[in-house]
């Protein structure tokens, strides 16, 4: 997905959703050719633009970080976010350790489903369509 970073650069974030059981879940990971990590340098931009793109209900979603490091595996971190109405005032970035909190995870991950993103959510081309547990995902 092509995000906006705080220089209003277009950059590449691979960006994936889930949802199960009333909650839908965005999990963003750097792209390999990003020379550092553009997410940890602009969060509170993607995590804004994510949620206005496709149209993701504050109160329902989680937002988390994927992270693959080969001699310890996929690791991931949560964004703590307070919205006011659709605006994000703050948030709190916090890696999960893989015993509990990411096993748990990993095993919401494997039982949920796989939301579709369209191209136009992808370049920001599309009008936003509301990603809900109401609507079935």
């Amino acid at each position: 997905m092509l995000l906006l970073d705080r220089d209003n650069v277009e950059v590449g974030v691979d960006v994936k959703v889930l949802a199960l059981a009333g909650t839908v879940a965005v999990f963003m990971s750097d792209r390999q050719n990003n020379t550092s990590s553009s997410i940890s340098r602009n969060a509170a931009t993607y995590l804004a633009q994510l949620a206005q793109r496709l149209s993701l209900h504050p109160v329902s979603t989680q937002f988390y970080r994927h992270v693959y490091h080969p001699q310890q595996g996929s690791m991931f971190g949560r964004f703590d976010i307070v919205w006011s109405d659709a605006d994000l005032v703050s948030y709190k970035f916090v890696m999960l350790n893989n015993l509990d909190e990411g096993k748990r995870l990993q095993d919401w991950i494997v039982k949920a489903t796989v939301v579709p993103i369209t191209y136009g959510q992808t370049r920001n081309l599309a009008k936003p369509r509301e990603i809900s547990p109401a609507a079935g995902y």
